[in-house]
């Protein structure tokens, strides 16, 4: 991680690598993936940049990601959704004007 924009050196996040990277909603906390194990650096932002600790968060089967990661944190920074790995196809429904479709349904 460097600063943008502007001046400033790189810093490591991860200590043994890592994909995904997510921000947690503070923007105190940076998780990633290492394999199997959601990791967190724990960053502290004074005059320089710096990880103050990084942990292993929890061990879990998410399905890789492309462009985007397959997890996300939630509001308070403790919760997750991820998209795991089902080994197998998997259906998808999307339902569009969801809303409206509710709103007829409680109307009758």
């Amino acid at each position: 991680m460097r600063p943008f924009p502007g001046p400033g050196g790189r810093t490591q996040i991860s200590a043994g690598g890592g994909t995904e990277p997510v921000w947690s909603p503070d923007g105190r906390r940076l998780f990633h993936l290492n394999g199997n194990d959601l990791m967190a650096a724990n960053l502290s932002v004074n005059s320089t940049f710096t990880v103050s600790s990084r942990e292993r968060v929890l061990t879990a089967d998410v399905a890789p990601g492309g462009i985007h990661a397959n997890y996300d944190v939630a509001k308070d920074g403790r919760h997750f959704l991820m998209v795991r790995n089902g080994g197998g196809s998997t259906d998808l429904t999307v339902v569009l004007n969801w809303l409206e479709n509710a709103r007829q349904r409680v109307m009758r």
